[in-house]
């Protein structure tokens, strides 16, 4: 998925080498590293689930944890993902997923954060659900490249400050 944003040819600002803490299931609070020069915290899918997720109040405060933990000024905030609206057996557990959208959004705003709303990025869409595999909650190559061209905008800007 990153090399969709910059190739990892050499070390530079420009091509900063990269850590990726994804951990598939996972909820907020895990593999924060404050030693890093960009965290881009994308999370609260998992958190907003019904069936094994976080109340809003604790992934509110997690991740308002994880900002104070890094640090602000190296931040970069991406809402939850949507799940792919087609699909009802994942649809089931994220009836409230625009909340914890709202709340990272609110969140980043009060910290003057970057915020990336993938729920907007995702609306509208024709043929969605080629964007998701097919648990509805994972992204296809097609999805991760949208994703890469939503926020590696934001990215690169962050890296020229």
């Amino acid at each position: 998925m990153i090399k969709y944003i910059m190739p990892r040819k050499k070390k530079s600002p420009i091509h900063p080498p990269i850590k990726n803490r994804w951990i598939s299931g996972q909820i907020s609070l895990n593999q924060l590293d404050s030693s890093s020069n960009l965290v881009v915290i994308e999370y609260g899918t998992n958190d907003a689930s019904s069936g094994w997720g976080v109340s809003l109040k604790n992934y509110s405060n997690n991740l308002q944890s994880m900002i104070d933990y890094i640090s602000p000024q190296k931040c970069i905030i991406v809402g939850p993902f949507p799940p792919d609206p087609n699909n009802f057996e994942i649809n089931q557990f994220y009836q409230n997923i625009a909340d914890f959208n709202q709340a990272a959004k609110h969140i980043a705003k009060q910290n003057h954060i970057p915020f990336i709303n993938m729920i907007s990025a995702f609306s509208g869409l024709s043929d969605i659900s080629s964007y998701y595999q097919a648990d509805g909650q994972h992204l296809t190559d097609k999805g991760n490249e949208l994703l890469v061209k939503t926020i590696a905008p934001t990215i690169l800007s962050k890296l020229k400050d």
